[in-house]
């Protein structure tokens, strides 16, 4: 991407950006791979760039300034993008896909639920279900390497599920996990088609899109209605999704409300959990010395029992490594917005209707921001490094008034969960196993991660 920026861009307001007529060969080569275009991108024009599609304008941004702008100083005027219509099909209109006056209460109904104090009481279900983890890799330490990737979705999973139901959802693992891959790879070639094609097109991968999307739909309105027929008092998410009421009307959600909510939460979170240690383990195989010093701190917090909440803030360490994780691999490694109105980022026009999209993948890198920002280094986050870095220099979350409504649960989650592993094991990657990122709506390992383990038996002083 080296063209040469024309005289009217370098002394305008228009943000620099490859001529129009170049748009089908950048359409290509963001089918191809996405992450290279953004950075090629940043390479030839820095942290804004501009393309035309036709009458489709987008930018790019990568400064945490401009990153600010979208999604707290003038969150008002940035919108949910036409890409969050189509996941519609899949979440309906829960937190992740709304909008507007909707969202905003929506949000503010939901909110209690996610409070640190309630979570706190989940805390010994995502214990649980790392020692069980735990247990059923104990075969395979000492033997070959395995793709770890399936494991870290079911954990993920059944920790979702028994968090938002108090159901074992493991019997439906296999199927949640087979539709929800294939609806995410359907729904990228949909998006990133040159043609977009109508769902209802009689072709093979369509009609098994149709069934991913069914299936999901069927499993999620299943255990709704079990619920609502159920007596027994219960404490679970969903519990809670239905005991809520707005303050100013007393209404509670409808099932069909409480659907999409469910829908975006379990899927949701549990493909970006099991995404995040997934990538998290990869990155300790090839730097044991920091798996070490996770063993060694949950050795000395937890000693051999399981952690609870009240361990977390003990758990410095293994906090700072799964922050460094998210830095490199943010599973929401991209975002997209509409344009309400006219506005002005950075000193560049920026049209209504137009696209404003940025990346937590690209601006964790940005050099001005993270030295060396490649290398994996979890002494980032400590406390006297991390102070005075710009809050929008980091974000797998997202941030501003849409910043995930689960990012506390999450890491609880994966504290929990790592710290436990690393107490056990040892990781090694297989030599050879290629580590390449798959852009879905997710950043998902490509080849998966091949692991072997051996068991922990000493710590390091």
């Amino acid at each position: 991407m080296s063209e040469t920026l024309t005289q009217t861009q370098a002394t305008s307001n228009i943000a620099p950006g490859p001529p129009w007529y170049h748009a089908f060969r950048t359409v290509r080569r963001i089918r191809q791979d996405m992450i290279q275009f953004l950075t090629e991108s940043t390479e030839a024009y820095g942290d804004v760039a501009r393309y035309r599609f036709g009458p489709i304008v987008l930018h790019f941004f990568r400064h945490p300034d401009h990153v600010q702008h979208i999604l707290q100083a003038r969150h008002r005027n940035f919108c949910r993008s036409s890409f969050y219509d189509q996941m519609k099909r899949l979440l309906g209109e829960g937190l992740l896909t709304s909008d507007g006056d909707f969202w905003l209460k929506q949000r503010r109904l939901i909110q209690p639920a996610f409070h640190r104090k309630r979570l706190d009481t989940l805390a010994w279900i995502m214990a649980e279900e790392a020692d069980t983890l735990v247990q059923r890799w104990q075969r395979h330490a000492g033997g070959e390497p395995f793709d770890i990737v399936e494991d870290m979705m079911r954990f993920a999973l059944l920790v979702a599920g028994r968090s938002l139901f108090e159901t074992n959802v493991e019997e439906k693992a296999d199927l949640i996990g087979e539709a929800l891959t294939f609806a995410q790879a359907a729904f990228n070639e949909r998006v990133n088609s040159l043609v977009p094609w109508p769902e209802w097109t009689p072709l093979p991968r369509f009609r098994k899109y149709r069934w991913a999307i069914a299936t999901l739909d069927q499993i999620v309105r299943e255990l709704v209605q079990e619920r609502r027929q159920d007596s027994e008092t219960h404490h679970d998410l969903l519990a809670m999704l239905m005991e809520l009421r707005d303050a100013d009307t007393g209404e509670g959600m409808s099932d069909e409300q409480i659907r999409d909510e469910v829908m975006t939460l379990l899927l949701a979170g549990h493909e970006t959990t099991g995404n995040q240690l997934s990538w998290t383990l990869s990155l300790l195989s090839q730097h044991p010395e920091v798996a070490d010093r996770v063993a060694d701190e949950a050795q000395r917090v937890l000693g051999d029992r399981a952690p609870t909440s009240e361990d977390l803030p003990s758990l410095v360490y293994t906090k700072q490594v799964l922050q460094e994780s998210m830095r490199l691999f943010p599973p929401a490694w991209i975002m997209d917005r509409a344009v309400v109105d006219d506005d002005n980022i950075g000193g560049f026009v920026v049209p209504k209707k137009s696209v404003v999209v940025i990346s937590p993948y690209m601006t964790h890198r940005h050099p001005d921001f993270w030295d060396d920002p490649e290398a994996f280094d979890p002494e980032r986050f400590a406390p006297e490094r991390a102070k005075g870095r710009h809050r929008y220099a980091y974000f797998p979350f997202g941030g501003g008034p849409r910043q995930c409504i689960g990012n506390h649960f999450a890491m609880m989650e994966t504290q929990i969960a790592l710290a436990l592993l690393c107490r056990a094991f040892r990781f090694q990657l297989k030599p050879g196993h290629p580590i390449e990122k798959e852009m879905l709506i997710t950043l998902r390992p490509k080849h998966g991660i091949q692991l072997s383990l051996s068991p922990r038996t000493s710590f390091v002083a």
